[in-house]
């Protein structure tokens, strides 16, 4: 956490019983090598800034960033003013952060834990899980999240939910294969659709340094109808989808957004 600020313990992570998604085999070291170069800080700021509109944010309400990562969007709106925790199972990207809100004068309570098990009850304005971090799960997990929020959440408090357009990227067409470079280093995605089940499933290969290191991961993508029933059916109420600026929704846009108020 940034400026030596308490260490604060979550419940401990445990392992995704469906292995569906394992974070140790995707977000470490090769993730940030890999994507760094795209999110820059121009890209973090742009991103708080729908943040900040979407959850109507003022200076000095906490929020909570669920599956915060290393930190990019945490420090860019705790130096806004924010009182900020950050929350993810991943001790190596935590502590990425934690050093990245040293450097940047950010104050950030960052804890590692599972979403599935939040130790807050109302303590915060806003809950934001970006960037398709939410998903992971089986249904019934994803759902125990969003109970999870609720009860993070201060009365008339919001929660917004991040995740790819299921829409759109159907409408792209299925099987899709991603390439990133850097140098002479190459990630390679190889993404289909379990049109059953509703859920991405990627193979990630990447080379590096002349090895080989792979990983299989599976996102469940939801509609905004079946996210704005999953909400509805915890206490949620005043459910909005957006696109990915904060325009309204289309089948197209790329992205999808979801505020919902307690």
């Amino acid at each position: 956490m940034g400026k030596g600020k308490e260490f604060v313990m979550a419940h401990a992570p445990e392992k995704n019983s469906n292995n569906l998604f394992d974070p140790e085999t995707v977000f470490c070291e090769d993730y940030l090598y890999f994507y760094g170069p795209y999110l820059t800080p121009e890209q973090n700021a742009q991103q708080a800034d729908v943040i900040w509109r979407l959850l109507s944010l003022k200076k000095k309400n906490t929020v909570l960033d669920l599956g915060c990562g290393h930190g990019r969007i945490s420090n860019e709106l705790a130096q806004r003013g924010i009182h900020m925790t950050g929350l993810d199972s991943s001790e190596f990207f935590l502590n990425v952060a934690r050093e990245a809100a040293d450097n940047a004068n950010a104050m950030v309570d960052y804890v590692i834990g599972d979403m599935r098990s939040l130790p807050w009850q109302d303590k915060f304005d806003g809950i934001f899980c970006w960037y398709t971090t939410y998903g992971y799960f089986s249904d019934s997990d994803n759902i125990e999240v969003l109970r999870q929020c609720f009860k993070a959440l201060k009365e008339g408090g919001q929660v917004l939910i991040e995740q790819s357009h299921r829409n759109a990227l159907l409408r792209r067409g299925m099987p899709q294969t991603e390439l990133t470079r850097r140098d002479d280093d190459l990630m390679i995605d190889q993404i289909d659709y379990d049109i059953m089940k509703e859920r991405t499933c990627t193979q990630r290969m990447m080379v590096r340094d002349g090895s080989v290191r792979t990983a299989n991961f599976s996102i469940r993508l939801y509609s905004f109808a079946e996210l704005y029933d999953r909400l509805a059916g915890v206490g949620f109420s005043s459910i909005e989808g957006f696109g990915r600026g904060g325009e309204p929704l289309s089948t197209y846009n790329p992205r999808l957004l979801v505020v919902a108020q307690k």
